[in-house]
């Protein structure tokens, strides 16, 4: 089959209005982030995304129940997870940002699970595409804006141009379930000047 020369033409400025508006979508994207910088000085020193409870662990699996709240502390969702496994995991990626570090949970896993095929936790926090964690009612449009399009980056593996970007393992002490002390209440703690704890309540 031949292609007629006016139908390559026509291909040819459909293939580059395309590349262009994805070239101005990336752009703007990236200011975006960008502006993000002079906009979380708002952020207080910690941050509670998750709290979760040991409901069960019996034949060598273990069942948590995992609520995630906003900024200004209100419960935006729970969800358990059954997993084969005696300890509960969470990746995180961590980024640093002007003088504070922001952390997005990614997965769930356990010691018998690995990492990569842990169950990703996105859909658990996200509302339209927006990161609910970092949701709060005196945040700004430019916070907002800005949170918004480093998630999408996150979410989409698009790591290559965000600075200052590492990921960071949380998981509970073997010796919680060891002790048979179900019913543990943990939070995972996000010190904005950096770090992340994991606190038992």
């Amino acid at each position: 089959m031949k292609f007629k020369p006016l139908a390559i033409i026509l291909l040819l400025i459909v293939v580059a209005v395309a590349v262009y508006f994805v070239f101005l979508g990336t752009k703007n994207q990236e200011k975006k982030i960008k502006a993000l910088e002079n906009e979380i000085e708002f952020l207080k020193e910690e941050q509670v995304p998750i709290r979760y409870k040991i409901i069960s662990q019996e034949n060598d699996e273990i069942e948590v129940s995992v609520k995630f709240y906003d900024l200004d502390g209100k419960e935006i969702a729970k969800e358990r997870f059954k997993m084969p496994g005696t300890v509960a995991s969470f990746d995180f990626y961590v980024v640093k940002m002007a003088n504070k570090y922001i952390a997005f949970p990614t997965k769930i896993f356990t010691d018998k699970i690995e990492p990569k095929n842990g169950t990703s936790l996105y859909s658990f926090y996200e509302n339209e595409g927006f990161p609910m964690i970092f949701y709060s009612e005196s945040s700004g449009k430019l916070f907002n804006e800005g949170i918004k399009a480093l998630y999408e980056k996150l979410k989409s593996g698009d790591l290559e141009n965000i600075e200052n970007i590492f990921g960071n393992m949380v998981q509970n002490a073997p010796q919680t379930i060891a002790n048979g002390v179900e019913g543990t209440v943990f939070k995972i703690v996000v010190h904005t000047k950096g770090g992340i704890e994991l606190i038992e309540e």
